[in-house]
């Protein structure tokens, strides 16, 4: 199973027309440049135009802007692990099966699935033609470094990871994307990422460096889109490290998802990943993620998430069988996956792998 995560930051417009706005045009490198990038921006909202960076399905980056260009490209070889092209590897996340159906737990079977490392999810049902599901939007508060504690090891690469996120599933298995932020104990700073299952590319930029800019934390408004079938994009508005507060967009293929809505499962997600193998008692900890006025729509207009959105489970992560449930929660373990609750589209939630 193969995949792609990239980074950026950052609906619907079907038009195919040319971007007119000088500010859009942007810096392209080529007129090829230009001719991928130009249908694609105008797919996007008009808000999420400025900085737009895509990743084709073949790993060549596109942007409008020159700074945003700078990635480093790798490859997903195995679950939750990617090498660059010296290969360097770094650790990612697991992807999750897609439920089967979605409409009811019972039809789904196990869809809590174990991972490797700590994790919350929530998920829709399945897309409908009288539920579509094509956008999902939240207020994500990213915590400081005061109140993270991720261990770090002599070997980088056994290095722990927090995530926050959004992403889903298309209409087909091996279709998962997760799209959000990441955090590196390095820098105390925040990268935005998309990982898309099937494509076998994770581009974002190393621990440590700082071009393109990282994002600080904070509240992040975020939102991830279906522009056009079979794309996916990701726009977020922050500070960044280089002292500038905006919007960037990414946007890369994703096979199988619909811009009508129809079949796509949405969700939301936190995450601990541990490559030096699970320790659910090892002091780490990432405390006061939020993710507030969690909008879906299919297409827009938008709304609350609301509890007839959300799909229940009926297993815990190890397949034992549970009282039905609107989370997948890894370890089943309320004292170290805390989650506040506030409404079907407010949540607050915190991991704290106490010993």
């Amino acid at each position: 199973m193969i995949a792609t995560l990239t980074l950026a930051l950052s609906l619907n417009s079907c038009q195919q027309a040319k971007v007119e706005h000088p500010a859009v045009l942007g810096d392209y490198a080529t007129e090829e440049e230009r001719a991928i990038l130009e249908p694609i921006i105008a797919s996007l909202k008009p808000e999420d135009r400025q900085n737009v960076v895509y990743i084709r399905r073949d790993g060549k980056v596109y942007s409008n802007r020159k700074d945003l260009r700078q990635l480093n490209v790798y490859h997903v070889r195995a679950p939750g692990t990617a090498v660059d092209i010296s290969g360097q590897r770094v650790h990612i996340p697991t992807f999750q099966d897609r439920p089967a159906s979605g409409v009811t737990a019972q039809a789904t079977g196990i869809l809590c699935k174990a991972s490797d490392g700590p994790f919350h999810r929530v998920n829709t049902k399945t897309g409908t033609s009288s539920t579509p599901y094509n956008y999902l939007s939240a207020s994500i508060t990213l915590p400081p470094p005061a109140d993270i504690s991720i261990k770090t090891f002599a070997d980088p690469k056994q290095n722990e990871a927090t995530y926050a996120y959004l992403g889903g599933w298309g209409d087909a298995q091996d279709s998962a994307v997760d799209a959000g932020f990441v955090y590196s104990p390095v820098t105390q700073t925040w990268t935005q990422f998309i990982l898309v299952q099937g494509s076998g590319l994770y581009v974002t930029t190393k621990p440590g460096e700082t071009v393109p800019p990282r994002l600080y934390a904070g509240v992040i408004p975020t939102e991830f889109y279906v522009p056009q079938n079979d794309k996916v994009a990701l726009a977020a508005t922050a500070s960044f490290t280089n002292g500038v507060t905006g919007r960037r967009t990414l946007v890369t293929d994703a096979a199988t998802w619909k811009l009508n809505g129809v079949g796509n499962v949405l969700k939301y997600n936190v995450s601990m990943t541990q490559p030096a193998g699970k320790n659910f008692a090892n002091g780490s900890y990432a405390l006061g993620y939020e993710f507030k006025d969690l909008q879906l729509g299919g297409p827009l207009p938008a709304r609350l998430w609301n509890s007839s959105d959300t799909l229940l489970y009926t297993n815990d992560a190890d397949g034992n069988p549970i009282a039905a449930k609107g989370a997948c929660d890894y370890p089943n373990d309320s004292t170290k996956i805390l989650v506040n609750p506030i409404s079907a589209s407010n949540q607050r939630v915190s991991i704290k792998l106490h010993p």
